[in-house]
């Protein structure tokens, strides 16, 4: 039976490893995977996550803004790594 409510996973500080193995796992379990980072290459990483964004995340407003976009385009996710 699906959840009433939608799996969204949002990691923050992506890379090409522990990140990239968390995003495949969680995407393979039915979670939709936003993920962000500062130098991240949208093209290359765009089959790992439904959401791609940069961000820097010295600046506490850039964020807020990925977890407003998360939210308004996948839904609250259920939880974060960093």
């Amino acid at each position: 039976m699906a959840p009433s409510t939608p799996l969204v996973a949002l990691i923050l500080r992506y890379d090409k490893g522990v990140g990239s193995a968390v995003a495949q796992k969680l995407k393979s379990e039915g979670f939709s995977v936003a993920v962000s980072g500062r130098s991240i290459d949208t093209t290359e990483f765009k089959n790992e996550g439904d959401l791609i964004d940069k961000a820097d995340f010295s600046n506490a407003e850039a964020i807020t803004g990925i977890f407003d976009q998360v939210e308004w385009e996948l839904g609250p996710a259920a939880f974060r790594t960093l």
